[in-house]
């Protein structure tokens, strides 16, 4: 609980201070103390999962490495068998998911590059 309680602190003065740097001054930026108020203790974590290997960031090809020597064939074919998605396309899947309200209250979100963004679970209703 402790933990938790310092997480809280933090992220409290992470939001904070990311206004105090980035948004420009309007004389409508709240107090430390109002920012305890308005970000919730019990912030909410969303998983993202990418749902094939996406090659051009490093990790898909030494997964594509591993898979292929454990399967005895090069590491371009286990690739050629996901639809194709670069690194950057992920981004702008990851961009999408952070400004569209329909993602709001997934709790687990897949990205793959034929079907794009998939919610996988969502919050029970209250």
């Amino acid at each position: 609980m402790l933990l938790s309680w310092v997480g809280q602190v933090g992220f409290v003065f992470v939001f904070y201070f990311r206004v105090q740097t980035l948004d420009p001054p309007s004389g409508t930026i709240p107090s430390v103390a109002q920012h305890f108020l308005l970000v919730p203790i019990g912030l909410v974590i969303q998983a993202l999962l990418p749902l094939q290997m996406v090659a051009g960031g490093g990790v898909g090809e030494a997964g594509a490495r591993a898979y292929g020597r454990a399967r005895g064939v090069p590491p371009k074919a286990v690739l050629a068998g996901f639809p194709p998605m670069t690194p950057g396309a992920y981004g702008e899947h990851v961009a999408r998911i952070l400004a569209d309200p329909r993602y709001a209250g997934a709790l687990a979100l897949g990205v793959r590059g034929d079907t794009g963004i998939t919610i996988l679970e969502e919050k029970a209703a209250a």
